[in-house]
């Protein structure tokens, strides 16, 4: 995450990354964009209307959200499960636990500072005052920050877990998750819920990461792996309610091998490698930075809702409109993270502080030398 500039080096020697989960990675995190760009800009601005590129962008909002945050958070499993399952990873877990819980509190501070300022909740439900804003955002995870929270709390809870059999956690956590959709139904999920329903993919990258990798190498893994996810997703509209969670789960692992085999055999491909790569090995900045550009641009662009409408009120327009913000929002985030880096303020909003990080880490350097900061290139300096 913080670095002495924004581009990472080249990893150590025996560390390489691989460059399809990197890539993956990307595809994740520019997908979640995408989603608020279409709730948070396309919503507000262009309002209820049943022309086909509303109807499509509502049914791509919908189905997308089988391969978001469960490949997200696979690859965060995945990327974790070394310092998560070695006896000598408990400095590093004791680091990334610490770094998440930092980033969720500095960034939600950035958050509310930014609510404060444009008011985002005037887009569905407007507040009396400021006071209600600011009561709105200490209520624990009521942002996308809460992936960060969960992110904390999952490390924390599977290097406790670590000697537990695997098949143990991953049936307890989708005993669990079955249970919520059971009693919770359709109602609006509360983000700590959402943390708990999502955990198991979390679990399978990290006790799960070499049958993973093994399936996702074998030939015509995308294909086989697509086929049973679109089967499971048909046979999700004509059973009971009670199979739901199952078949959602059994999709969400499918749909996310279909994308890494797919992304592993466009690897040798620098068109389509070099960006995906450059943008997966910077998706702490984009996660944290993508909601309040998303809220700024759609406070800076609803005045004007009139004179956009000749743009946004035709079908193509309503079209490309979330992929346009996705594209401006992505590319503001990173040239944001790049100035974060290159004024050093990187090493406090996207990192743990040295000081604190060197304590965690057991560093028992002299004092004032400089304590060794992983890279954003550093395998076990993610999730």
């Amino acid at each position: 995450m913080a670095d002495r500039s924004s581009d990472p080096p080249t990893p150590a020697p025996g560390r390489s990354r691989i460059a399809w989960i990197d890539m993956a990675r990307g595809v994740s995190v520019v997908a979640i964009v995408t989603l608020h760009a279409s709730l948070w800009f396309r919503a507000p601005l262009i309002g209820e209307d049943d022309s086909w590129a509303s109807a499509a962008w509502d049914l791509a909002d919908d189905r997308l959200g089988t391969v978001r945050l469960p490949l997200l958070l696979l690859l965060s499993g995945w990327l974790a499960s070394g310092r998560l399952l070695r006896p000598e990873g408990g400095p590093k877990t004791r680091i990334a636990v610490a770094t998440n819980a930092w980033l969720y509190a500095v960034w939600l501070t950035v958050y509310l500072l930014v609510a404060l300022v444009v008011t985002p909740y005037e887009i569905v439900d407007p507040p009396a005052h400021a006071g209600e804003v600011v009561a709105r955002y200490l209520v624990p995870l009521i942002t996308p920050l809460w992936f960060v929270w969960a992110l904390a709390v999952y490390n924390a809870v599977f290097r406790a877990a670590r000697r537990v059999p695997p098949s143990a956690v991953l049936g307890a956590l989708f005993l669990t998750g079955w249970f919520l959709d059971l009693t919770h139904g359709n109602a609006a999920e509360p983000m700590w819920m959402r943390a708990i329903r999502l955990a198991i993919y979390f679990a399978a990258g990290v006790f799960a990461r070499d049958t993973l990798r093994h399936v996702v190498e074998r030939r015509h893994a995308g294909p086989v792996a697509f086929g049973i996810a679109l089967a499971a997703a048909v046979v999700d509209r004509v059973t009971p309610a009670v199979l739901h969670h199952p078949l959602t789960v059994l999709a969400s692992v499918a749909v996310a091998i279909a994308v890494l085999a797919a992304l592993r055999a466009l690897a040798g491909r620098d068109g389509v490698r070099v960006p995906l790569q450059w943008i997966g090995r910077r998706t702490v900045g984009v996660y944290v930075l993508h909601p309040p550009l998303v809220v700024l641009l759609t406070a800076a662009c609803l005045p004007a809702r009139e004179e956009l409408a000749p743009v946004f009120g035709t079908p193509a327009g309503r079209a490309l409109l979330p992929l346009v913000v996705t594209a401006i929002v992505v590319a503001s985030a990173l040239a944001l993270q790049s100035l974060l880096h290159r004024c050093g303020l990187a090493r406090v909003a996207l990192d743990l502080p040295g000081p604190w990080r060197a304590r965690l880490a057991g560093d028992h350097r002299r004092p004032g030398a400089p304590a060794r900061r992983p890279s954003p290139a550093d395998p076990a300096h993610d999730a």
